[in-house]
């Protein structure tokens, strides 16, 4: 049996293609590094007590509160620092007393040794007792300065702004000095941190516009404050530290993503 053989007319047809054209055209080009980072608190700031052993009284702030430089956070108990002021208060007065006995033996000792009737040793010995005994009286006044400034440090303050991102403390406990009690955001201010290639390091400088998108799709401007001196010899990457606005969309911890203007030049181009 003899098959029918195609037109070939229509098998050209077929197989022709549609070509669209477009008008090339010389524009701005605008060249973009895109990184992957993440939000970071610019500074975060542990807060301990400066005393050690003494039970926590008051606890006035929780995680979330903004607080203002110098603001009271934690209250130590003051029972034994008071008792231990009041007795270095009397120590110091009992040293006074003991200087101005050994100032009064002194005098009369000059008065009766004009006289003659005093040897040069035994004036010797009351000058040296009277030296000691106001050398008694500052150590004593230096030990009820330093209980002065213990019971001081028993009010735990903010060193500056910022918000409590972290608690550890709680009423009761008894605090160590240097333990970690609370953890605060400075100035409740944070800062994206990104990886950068090696080889683009040297196209970053501070001051540059770097737009943040964090992960709800959102658009955040900021400024790059630090270009890394250093690079990662693992992964021969740097970093960059872009200042950004607080925002609750930038958190600390959270994942996100810049893009960074490097260069501008023409370019042909057509259309897509």
């Amino acid at each position: 049996m003899l098959l029918a053989q195609p037109d070939a007319a229509a098998m050209s047809s077929d197989a022709s293609l549609t070509v669209n054209t477009g008008k090339v055209e010389l524009t701005s080009f605008t060249r973009f590094l895109n990184l992957n980072g993440s939000i970071n608190a610019w500074q975060e700031v542990v807060i301990a007590a400066e005393v050690g052993g003494y039970r926590v009284e008051e606890l006035l702030v929780d995680v979330g509160d903004y607080v203002q430089a110098g603001q009271d956070l934690v209250l130590l108990s003051t029972a034994l620092l008071q008792t231990e002021l009041a007795s270095r208060q009397a120590a110091l007065k009992q040293r006074d007393a003991e200087a101005n006995l050994s100032n009064l033996a002194l005098e009369r000792g000059k008065s009766v040794a004009e006289k003659n009737l005093l040897s040069d040793s035994e004036l010797d010995r009351l000058e040296s007792e009277a030296i000691g005994a106001a050398g008694r009286v500052d150590a004593a006044r230096a030990e009820l300065e330093a209980a002065r400034v213990r019971l001081k440090f028993a009010r735990v303050v903010a060193p500056d702004a910022g918000v409590i991102s972290s608690r550890i403390v709680s009423v009761g406990q008894i605090a160590q000095a240097g333990s970690e009690l609370l953890r605060m955001l400075r100035q409740n201010r944070v800062e994206w941190r990104g990886e950068v290639p090696e080889s683009s390091l040297p196209g970053l400088q501070v001051g540059q516009t770097v737009t943040i998108t964090s992960v709800d799709g959102r658009e955040h401007l900021g400024t790059i404050r630090i270009v890394s001196p250093v690079v990662n010899t693992n992964t021969h990457n740097g970093m960059v530290y872009v200042d950004v606005s607080s925002d609750d969309a930038l958190r600390p911890g959270m994942f996100a993503r810049g893009k960074i203007e490097v260069s501008t030049g023409q370019a042909l181009v057509v259309p897509l």
